[in-house]
């Protein structure tokens, strides 16, 4: 389901190798993303359905899928960015649907999913341009396993994520959204340098918007 394609190792830094993500790797991305984003969605409809939802993500030509190895080889954390906010996840919830829907399973009729359907349905209906004017280039992602929060892994993820837009054509910046109440998420975004512009709720969640330009932390590696 991964792209095959590979550009091989990004960095390597303190026994930390940041690599293309691999089909090996999806269990360890779903696993990542239920402990770092509980309160997402896609937590509610499992694992297998994380991890096959990603895996097709990462096939996009518009995608950028990165995880965090440790000397054991062990996935430490991951990344996925995309240059195409609006598209990325509903092409691939279109062209996969039926595979997704198997993955969910009875989930799909759990109250939880059903009370997200109804307030997602809701908040359109009364949405009145809230919505900021963001990139369409988007973080979508980034989860590190808990005895490696701190070390630097994230910092390293952002940075090879950069790189690589960079190399897809990025060129200014892009979007990421987090929880408001999100106090570590928050401060990392903030420490490398991207810039709250807004607030919004989305299924009764306060979101924090940020804007992040893509060379601020090849900036400050140089000037280092």
């Amino acid at each position: 389901m991964v792209n095959s394609r590979s550009l091989g190792a990004l960095s390597v830094t303190d026994e930390i190798i940041i690599q293309d993500l691999r089909k090996e790797d999806l269990a360890a991305l779903a696993e990542l993303y239920e402990d770092g984003i509980p309160h997402a969605i896609f937590c509610a409809l499992g694992k297998k359905f994380i991890a096959r939802f990603f895996g097709w993500l990462a096939e996009r030509e518009d995608i950028c899928s990165l995880v965090g190895l440790g000397g054991d080889g062990q996935v430490q954390g991951v990344i996925v960015g995309t240059l195409h906010r609006s598209e990325s996840y509903s092409s691939v919830l279109k062209q996969h649907r039926l595979s997704l829907l198997a993955a969910a399973g009875w989930r799909l009729l759990s109250p939880r999913v059903l009370v997200w359907i109804i307030r997602g349905m809701t908040e359109r209906l009364k949405r009145h341009g809230d919505e900021l004017d963001l990139p369409d280039a988007e973080l979508l992602l980034i989860a590190v396993r808990s005895n490696a929060r701190g070390t630097g892994v994230a910092y390293r993820l952002v940075q090879s994520m950069e790189s690589r837009f960079r190399c897809m054509g990025l060129v200014g910046e892009y979007a990421i959204l987090t929880e408001a109440d999100n106090v570590s998420a928050n401060r990392f975004y903030e420490r490398i340098g991207a810039n709250l512009v807004g607030k919004g709720y989305h299924h009764r969640l306060l979101i924090n918007r940020y804007r992040k330009v893509i060379d601020t932390l090849a900036s400050r590696e140089k000037e280092s």
